[in-house]
């Protein structure tokens, strides 16, 4: 198994492709064998909609990348978004 960390991107070209807002899903780490199931872990914790799950499970909309114990010392991630 890897750890994933899946954060939203926002492309230029289409800003308004999904909105990230408050009381949403921000980002997530997730244990997984590969990146389509780490996309799928991600949507499933991201609720029950399909507004809430489908941008998980796009490459386009969400980065997902494989966390390592390589780097500097630092907080990984902090998902704060309050509304």
């Amino acid at each position: 198994m890897k750890i994933f960390k899946i954060e939203p991107i926002r492309p230029q070209e289409e800003p308004d492709k999904f909105y990230f807002g408050h009381d949403t899903q921000q980002g997530v780490v997730v244990r997984a064998r590969d990146e389509q199931q780490a996309r799928e872990l991600a949507a499933e914790a991201a609720g029950g909609k399909e507004w809430e799950r489908a941008p998980w499970l796009d490459s386009t909309i969400t980065a997902c990348e494989i966390v390592t114990n390589k780097g500097p010392a630092g907080v990984i991630l902090r998902d704060y978004l309050a509304g």
